[in-house]
């Protein structure tokens, strides 16, 4: 697996970018840029894992995958971060899973 990609992983990040972008058009310009760039980001350095991790066929798996971390991945990010500063949403997300109060 290529760290460089092909123009298909390219196109399926571009295009999740910039419907990341449309969706959320009153976003301030730095919080966009974040969103952004946290999703290729994810695209870029987990796609390749994931996939090896879940033994599953590039050739089928990669471009779809790289277009779902590109939108998610910022969010994923965000999400780890709020739960280090405070782990208590940690606890409150997974009661949340579970379907406890």
């Amino acid at each position: 697996m290529s760290p460089f990609h092909d123009l298909f992983f390219w196109l399926a990040v571009a295009g999740a970018a910039v419907f990341r972008l449309l969706a959320y058009p009153l976003r301030p310009l730095k919080g966009a840029a974040a969103g952004v760039f946290g999703g290729v980001f994810s695209a870029i350095v987990f796609t390749d894992p994931l996939i090896a991790h879940f033994n599953v066929n590039p050739d089928v798996y990669k471009v779809p995958l790289a277009a779902i971390l590109t939108l998610v991945g910022e969010l994923v990010m965000r999400l780890i971060v709020d739960i280090a500063r405070d782990p208590s949403k940690g606890v409150a997300l997974l009661n949340a899973w579970r379907g406890k109060k």
